[in-house]
Order: structure tokens, then C-alpha cells, then sequence
């Protein structure tokens, strides 16, 4: 427990951050391979990174992983470039990416919760003929 409060307070008051080391992105997707993430400067491909993931806030849920850039992509953020870099996980613990998986998981339970509360609780399936055209569904009664 205070091994976790001690995480929370540095990463709350940026103690541990060091701007000539690393600097921070913004995870795209991730999952229990690799992240995409974005960031300011282009990392080159083939790049080793060391990075620790805020994979929730609360419960607080951080990993550390070490990756290889496999790709990176210009896009335009705010007028300025940016880019986009996937990066490929290595020797990743077990117990850090059921982590990681979990943490998916759940942030897909609670985007389809979120998709069925706003349909009135009923789910919409449509079906289609071999064309790909919609079949319309029986209402139910």
C-alpha cells in the first residue's frame, strides 16, 4: 500500500519526471503486444523505449514496459506536427500484461455498458443477404 502511495504522490507532483530523459505521449491503443502512442519529437524505427503507462488512474494502475519502435506516422496536431509511433513490447512481465489486458477488458465493458444505456437497453442487430444489403428486422412484440 505505500509503495502505492508513494507512485501517486511522484506521479502527482511530477517528482520523478526528467525532461532530458524521455519525454510524455499520449497512448492511443494499447494492448498486450504494444501501445501507439503520440508524441512531440519522432522517435526513429528500430528505437528501444522504456516507458511507464498510467493504465488508470484510480484504482492506480501503472506499468513499465520496454518496447521497439516498429512504425511512425506525421500527422498534424493543433497546426504543429506530431507523431504517432507503434511500439512493440519486449520481455514484458506476465503479471504486467494481464495487467494491461484486464485493464482493456474493462474499458471495453464499460464502452459497451455505456453504447446500451444510451440505446434504451436493447442492442440492434442488423442482418444482410449475400449482396450486403440490410435485411430489415421483425419488431418485436
Amino acid at each position: 500500500m505505500d509503495e502505492k502511495l508513494d507512485q501517486l504522490i511522484a506521479h502527482v507532483t511530477e517528482k520523478e519526471k526528467r525532461h532530458d530523459l524521455y519525454e510524455e505521449g499520449i497512448g492511443l491503443e494499447i494492448s498486450g503486444g504494444g501501445i501507439q502512442v503520440r508524441v512531440e519529437k519522432p522517435p526513429a524505427v528500430g528505437e528501444l523505449m522504456r516507458a511507464t503507462i498510467l493504465l488508470s488512474p484510480f484504482p492506480f494502475v501503472r506499468v513499465q514496459i520496454l518496447g521497439k519502435v516498429i512504425h511512425v506516422k506525421t500527422k498534424i496536431c493543433g497546426g504543429k506536427p506530431c507523431y504517432d509511433a507503434g511500439v512493440h513490447f519486449f520481455d514484458l512481465d506476465v503479471e504486467e500484461r494481464d495487467r494491461i489486458i484486464a485493464c482493456v477488458f474493462q474499458r471495453h465493458r464499460e464502452g459497451l455498458r455505456r453504447r446500451k444505456n444510451k440505446n434504451g437497453g436493447h442492442e440492434l442487430t442488423v442482418q444482410s443477404d449475400e449482396r450486403g444489403d440490410p435485411i430489415p428486422c421483425p419488431e418485436k412484440r
